[in-house]
């Protein structure tokens, strides 16, 4: 049998640079419980973070492009953002979802709560599926946001993940999580899923 791995206990600690709400960065001094192996790992820590796979009522998914700073290029991904403080993650879903999108979903349904990244972040992210949907006013972004929003077939977005159109990770795990709902719903939709007499 394989033993797991021991745990590391932190001894000292040091914030490198604090940037709220999106991050802050620490400097954690550890030590192996077994060994007394000790080094330097660097946490980020974050808001928690949602994702929404909007599929409106005639059965398009709802995606938003927009400029990335990281990758230096327009992205085309998911819907989404930061969970504020005293929010809850599907208030923050649906308030995303209006603030970028203009849509409204008329359920929200959680697909799964994932680490995006435990080697280095402490956050987690919150995966919606919004079905529903349907555009009920304009959009309402932050200062420094641009975003466009289109409705597309869910065969040519799946298309985009295939293709490395859509290579953000997070929203493309977000689309292939909800594939199996959507698959669903489009059989029903078209008839696939009726009762027989």
């Amino acid at each position: 049998m394989v033993r797991n791995p021991a745990n590391w206990e932190i001894v000292g600690r040091e914030n490198i640079l604090v940037e709220p709400p999106i991050f802050h960065i620490e400097r954690q001094r550890c030590r192996q419980e077994e060994s007394g192996r000790e080094g330097n790992f660097y946490v980020i820590t974050c808001s928690e973070w949602v994702h929404i796979v909007p599929v409106t009522t005639d059965g398009k998914i709802v995606l938003v492009r927009q400029f990335r700073f990281g990758s230096r290029r327009l992205s085309l991904e998911t819907p989404g953002g930061i969970v504020d403080e005293g929010e809850t993650a599907v208030d923050a879903a649906e308030r995303e979802l209006l603030e970028e999108t203009g849509y409204r979903a008329k359920a929200m349904r959680q697909l799964a709560v994932l680490r995006p990244n435990p080697a280095m972040q402490n956050n987690r992210l919150h995966l919606f599926l919004g079905e529903d949907c349907e555009k009920i006013c304009g959009q309402r972004l932050d200062t420094f946001e641009e975003i466009a929003v289109t409705a597309v077939d869910p065969a040519v977005v799946y298309g985009k993940i295939a293709s490395g159109e859509i290579d953000h990770a997070l929203a493309a795990v977000s689309l292939l999580l909800a594939k199996p709902a959507i698959d669903d719903r489009l059989a029903k939709f078209s008839g696939g899923g009726a009762a027989q007499d």
